[in-house]
């Protein structure tokens, strides 16, 4: 064999240890920054004809609302710290959205027997002291419990969810019964058909005001047990 032919099949053996070596290190490195990614669970929901109105509709009343302003600027990091939990556990990030729809995330409201940023009564905290849905941290905890209970009873449909924690579970069960496993627009209250595009145009205000309402990157998380 020619001298010249061995030097290239020399250059030819380093190149491929230089890939693999760029394989075996760099790849997984990629994977693990990736999986830090708090946006790879999507909020599965197509708004239909019924609900692009009610959309528009809130997204320019949210944009006039200035103590929805105030409160996101006070509780932005309450916020990105709620998104993250709801990733940590399975649960897609967009739902932390359902507290601008709940309490234009006002964490000292209450409506009758609800309470706090999520709007949630005594049967959630299963008997500790109300006060705790006044925090946070502490009913987002609470609430992350909950969503987990109606993503087993809806098989994931993100949707499905969202109606159950508006308006029980049980009436949503109820209305599947009724319909052959299907929930049809026109059988749910009025409130509850309006939540879906209240929470979506939420998310766009918030996100399109405040970029960093995206919140990416978040590093601390409580896996719900």
């Amino acid at each position: 064999m020619l001298p010249w032919r061995k030097f290239n099949y020399f250059g030819m053996g380093k190149v491929f240890l230089l890939f693999l070596f760029l394989g075996i290190f760099c790849c997984p490195l990629k994977t693990a920054a990736e999986n830090q990614c708090i946006h790879d669970i999507k909020l599965n929901i197509e708004l239909n004809h019924h609900e692009l109105n009610t959309y528009h509709k809130y997204i320019k009343r949210y944009r006039n609302d200035t103590q929805l302003k105030k409160n996101f600027v006070k509780h932005q990091n309450d916020l990105k710290w709620i998104r993250h939990q709801l990733s940590s556990n399975g649960l897609p990030p967009d739902f932390a959205y359902i507290i601008v729809v709940e309490s234009t995330m006002n964490p000292k409201l209450k409506s009758g027997k609800y309470h706090g940023i999520w709007q949630m009564s005594g049967y959630h905290c299963k008997g500790n002291d109300i006060k705790c849905l006044y925090s946070y941290r502490e009913s987002t905890k609470y609430a992350i419990k909950y969503l987990l209970e109606l993503k087993n009873i809806f098989k994931n449909n993100h949707r499905y969810m969202i109606y159950g924690y508006n308006c029980g579970y049980g009436k949503i069960q109820r209305i599947m019964r009724n319909h052959r496993g299907k929930v049809p627009h026109n059988s749910l209250p009025l409130i509850t058909r309006m939540y879906i595009p209240k929470m979506l145009a939420a998310k766009h205000v918030l996100e399109n005001l405040f970029p960093s309402a995206k919140f990416r990157g978040y590093e601390c998380s409580v896996m719900m047990q």
